[in-house]
């Protein structure tokens, strides 16, 4: 048991993101009568894509502003979803358009590339004018609420202004290149790449690089576990125990143990892909193995060398002063 109780989060974390959790649904639910799945897709990626930023109380244009831009390359992803380096170079460059957020707020664009990519790879059915009237709705959405429930969430202080340029270059080509590449090879599901390679490159202040190491072994093995708990379970209870290692994990994350939350987080998403899949199980479960764990590798590699350039600045930091 008490194996079992060290994996659980304090309760009042918990309660924080059960109801964080419970707006993204109503968000999502709002869209779905609104105007059907399609704009429940994009109003879910757009609350997703401004949470943490939402979470810091900025002025509420500036995160207003980040679900413009996400909503921006989101339509253009749908557009040129049929060009394999199309989509990348939309996704490189709505990283890229997110600089002046970042340099502001921090690393608060993890799931700006993966939205896109979602919406190119995954959404595209949903249309330009719906991706981006869906994302930019919800985005303000979730700006009022956490306004009203008076939400926010003990993030960690931004890098320095070197780090977070460093973050946001190695983001846009590495999601671009994944993307790109995933894409041009028909990989289904290959969003899975992009996902484990924003998981990994998080610049976190004062991260060493062994708990960087963690957070790429925790994505990586999450995934992992993941794909073989696909064989065995059956769709309704890959999405339950999906939904209770997303809520875990966020809490987590919240704690700043990057590792645990990261593994959590990655076990959510491969089962709630597994959970709609009609292909046999053997198949599914191999095919998203072999490319968790070309994405965990391509991730790894990216990540721990942006480590070690975060490493390196605070050590110059350090020696100037």
């Amino acid at each position: 048991m008490s194996r079992v109780a060290a994996w659980i989060p304090p309760m009042k974390v918990m309660r924080l993101v059960v109801v964080l959790v419970s707006v993204l649904v109503a968000i999502a639910l709002i869209g779905l009568w609104w105007g059907g799945a399609n704009a429940a897709t994009a109003s879910a990626l757009g609350a997703v894509s401004v949470l943490i930023l939402a979470l810091k109380q900025p002025p509420w244009w500036h995160t207003a502003a980040l679900g413009a831009v996400t909503a921006a390359g989101a339509s253009a992803a749908t557009v040129v979803a049929g060009s394999a380096w199309g989509l990348g170079l939309v996704v490189g460059a709505t990283v890229l358009a997110t600089t002046p957020l970042v340099l502001r707020h921090g690393a608060i664009v993890s799931s700006t590339p993966v939205v896109v990519a979602l919406a190119g790879m995954e959404a595209s059915s949903i249309g330009p004018v719906a991706a981006a009237a869906g994302i930019i709705a919800a985005a303000l959405l979730m700006v009022l609420a956490v306004a009203l429930l008076g939400l926010a969430m003990p993030l960690p202080p931004a890098p320095e202004r070197a780090v977070l340029l460093a973050y946001v270059g190695v983001l846009a080509v590495g999601s671009g290149l994944a993307v790109g590449i995933v894409s041009a090879m028909g990989v289904s599901h290959g969003y899975w790449v992009v996902i484990a390679l924003t998981a990994v490159l998080v610049p976190v202040a004062g991260e060493t690089t062994r708990k960087a190491r963690g957070r790429i072994v925790g994505t990586v093995a999450g995934a992992i576990v993941a794909s073989g708990l696909a064989l065995v379970l059956p769709g309704p209870a890959a999405a339950v125990v999906a939904a209770l290692s997303l809520l875990v994990g966020v809490a987590w994350s919240v704690m700043g143990d990057q590792a645990r939350g990261a593994g959590l987080t990655a076990v959510a998403i491969v089962l709630l892909s597994a959970a709609g899949a009609t292909a046999a199980a053997w198949e599914v479960a191999g095919e998203r193995a072999m490319l968790t764990l070309a994405g965990g590798v391509f991730a790894a590699v990216l990540g721990l060398a942006f480590a070690r350039f975060d490493r390196r600045e605070e050590a110059e930091e350090l020696a100037r002063e």
